[in-house]
């Protein structure tokens, strides 16, 4: 099991599988993580395909922690890619614990909105990513559960006038208000002014940075892994010759048994070989 608290001897031992940065509440109690794509290096992310990064992110933290110190009721905040977030690949997770970010560079039309009525109405919860206040994602706001205002990309001015607007034109006419939540919180100023502005939660350096965590990548196949966990999920699927298609690789069998077992997949029962799948 990866253990975010890893000493540097068992760094050096270890792959970097992710990190996450807690989301805290306005009592400064841990309210969520944000899982954070890291490759190589533990301080950014660097990647030139957001879909592999993104499998990678999701095939890492359910087939390499266990995450239970986290307990049953933090919530996980992944991004989703536009291509994910429109297939079926990422429904192995459990909507109870993940709540999808829309990021800032999705395209939003019919196809994409019509994508998160049906994932809302199978429970699923959505946050708007670096939302700026600009007009494009108005449709979505009446959908989604929380937005996520970065600050850095805001002026002091913007900031104000954004909030004023936005409460006016859309939060006052919504039957139930989307969460906000101030990331890149770098200062006490920062988080004294979103306090005043109506945030309720925090992420940032001044509250805690990205923390690294450690263990071992089991493959690089994150998103053939991730279209595999899909399909064991549908209730026609041949399991006999997906079962001899995995065996082929023995590394990859593994990590499915680590993904579905894992408490952020939502199987019914645990699995202790592809052959028990047979429901």
């Amino acid at each position: 099991m990866a253990n975010p608290n890893n000493t540097n001897k068992t760094k050096l031992s270890n792959d970097l599988l992710f990190a996450r940065q807690p989301i805290f509440d306005s009592k400064k109690k841990l309210y969520a993580y944000e899982l954070l794509y890291r490759d190589n290096e533990p301080n950014a992310a660097a990647f030139d395909d957001g879909d592999k990064a993104t499998a990678s992110l999701i095939i890492n933290y359910c087939g390499s922690i266990l995450n239970e110190e986290e307990g049953p009721y933090v919530k996980i905040f992944i991004n989703l890619t536009r291509k994910l977030l429109l297939s079926d690949s990422f429904f192995p997770l459990d909507p109870k614990r993940v709540v999808i970010e829309i990021l800032e560079d999705v395209q939003v039309d019919d196809l994409l909105i019509d994508r998160v009525k049906t994932l809302k109405s199978k429970g699923y919860l959505f946050a708007l990513d670096d939302y700026s206040f600009a007009p494009e994602f108005d449709p979505l706001i009446p959908l989604v559960d929380y937005i996520k205002v970065e600050l850095l990309q805001l002026s002091n001015t913007q900031l104000i006038k954004g909030m004023e607007t936005f409460e006016s034109d859309h939060l006052q006419h919504l039957p139930q208000r989307p969460t906000l939540l101030a990331e890149k919180v770098e200062d006490q100023a920062a988080y004294e002014q979103c306090t005043k502005l109506g945030f309720e939660l925090f992420q940032g350096y001044f509250l805690e940075r990205p923390l690294p965590v450690y263990g071992t990548k089991i493959s690089n196949s994150a998103e053939m892994a991730l279209q595999i966990v899909a399909k064991l999920q549908q209730p026609d699927v041949d399991i006999d010759d997906l079962s001899r298609f995995i065996s082929r690789d023995a590394k990859l069998s593994y990590q499915i048994l680590k993904i579905v077992n894992s408490p952020l997949c939502r199987l019914p029962k645990k699995v202790s070989s592809l052959h028990g799948f047979g429901w």
